[in-house]
């Protein structure tokens, strides 16, 4: 049983998640009328983790919080009220950069899991939310997915060469060049009239376009992410019909503590995770 949490708490916890996605976006409107800069970035990811906090304190309902902390971004734990019922994983701005430079993709994240289950596979609820548009994708374990309240399902397509593919190749740490070096050579192949490529700038919302059939897959192959970071989208796409691997094609499992520097494949379809793999295994034709 992925949760002994009993149902309405989590209506409870669900409402107040959303509440702190209003007053994020509102902060962000605000936000919107200075001159953008990135002081301002930095402004706005401490107000809306303020935002988030105070909120979480004042619902009476208890929390162990796990937030991405700026500058460093490490994942640090808070806990919140006398009796914690639930863990929740929350970005409050993933795309921050795009908001200061006008672009529009920056999304809001929360997960809620059940404090004595934290495992990869037991997510209770998930949300991912467009903060420009307001579009909403959302999946409640064993209901589905919803994309603004209307049922979603990944795409069928199991062609490689025929697929949208979202990627992530941000290396924003020297010592992650070496593995960058060593893609390279892979995803050239995947270029070379494999796969469109897409990048949005917000991996948390471009994952989610896996499950409304947006995109057929999506890319993180870096191996510098937490799985925490991972998770809000994965419920959503698994609901949809998709899958969600590691660099190998194995299926992401165990304890949401013990993995980290992860990569991740979202796919409609194990088909094309193996189509994928068997591609980055090919050895380069001599010239």
């Amino acid at each position: 049983m992925y949760s002994m949490v009993p149902e309405k708490k989590v209506k409870n916890a669900v409402m107040i998640c959303d509440k702190i996605v209003e007053d994020v976006r509102h902060l962000l409107e605000e936000a919107s009328k200075r001159a953008l800069s990135e002081e301002l970035e930095a402004e706005i990811h401490e107000n809306a983790d303020e935002i988030a906090l105070n909120s979480l304190n004042e619902s009476g309902i208890g929390f162990l919080v796990l937030m991405k902390k700026k500058p460093d971004l490490k994942i640090e734990t808070i806990e919140v009220g006398k009796e914690q019922d639930f863990a929740v994983i929350i970005d409050t701005i993933d795309g921050s950069k795009n908001f200061v430079r006008g672009f529009p993709f920056y999304s809001f994240s929360y997960t809620l899991l059940d404090l004595k289950n934290l495992q990869i596979d037991s997510v209770i609820f998930s949300k991912v939310v467009n903060l420009y548009t307001g579009d909403s994708f959302w999946a409640h374990r064993g209901g589905g997915a919803f994309l603004n309240g209307k049922r979603i399902y990944v795409r069928k397509n199991k062609d490689l060469s025929r697929s949208v593919i979202g990627i992530d190749m941000n290396f924003e740490k020297k010592p992650y060049n070496e593995k960058l070096m060593n893609l390279i050579p892979k995803l050239l192949r995947l270029l070379s009239g494999r796969g469109d490529i897409r990048r949005l700038g917000t991996n948390a919302f471009e994952q989610c376009l896996v499950a409304s059939g947006a995109l057929d897959m999506f890319l993180d192959l870096r191996g510098t992410q937490s799985i925490l970071e991972i998770l809000p989208s994965k419920l959503i796409v698994e609901e949809a019909g998709g899958i969600v691997t590691d660099e190998r094609g194995h299926v992401l499992k165990g304890d949401i503590f013990e993995r980290e520097n992860t990569s991740a494949i979202f796919s409609s379809n194990i088909s094309l995770v193996e189509q994928l793999l068997t591609l980055f295994r090919e050895k380069p034709e001599d010239t």
